[in-house]
């Protein structure tokens, strides 16, 4: 059950319906009837309904641009400021697990 403080008592009035016909080009409705089944549809026991706000998240951007791309070869924890030693021995640790599951040894699986 939805748990609004805003709910507006239905009514049918031709402003109320308006304004549910327009949330339909944005966030949408909820209604509810005296049960207080809650329902996406007006309907004839309807009591009550809810217009669903703007959600901030919606709008959200996601940022795609490289701005930095790894040398084959190099180092990345050392690019992302982890001490030469520790670098070295995270880089040596992927490096060993990656060898494991290079894509030569994926495709020969997938050929038996």
């Amino acid at each position: 059950m939805t748990k609004q403080t805003n709910w507006k008592v239905y009514d049918g009035s031709d402003e109320q319906i308006a304004e549910i016909g327009m949330s339909l080009y944005a966030n949408g409705f909820i209604t509810k009837n005296e049960s207080g089944i809650e329902s996406n549809v007006v309907c004839s026991d309807t009591t009550h309904y809810w217009i669903i706000p703007d959600d901030p998240l919606r709008e959200m951007k996601i940022d795609t641009e490289i701005r930095h791309v790894t040398k084959p070869g190099a180092n990345l924890f050392l690019e992302l400021g982890f001490a030469p030693a520790e670098a070295k021995r995270l880089q040596a640790a992927c490096l060993g697990t990656m060898g494991k599951y290079n894509m030569r040894t994926l495709w020969m699986q997938t050929r038996n």
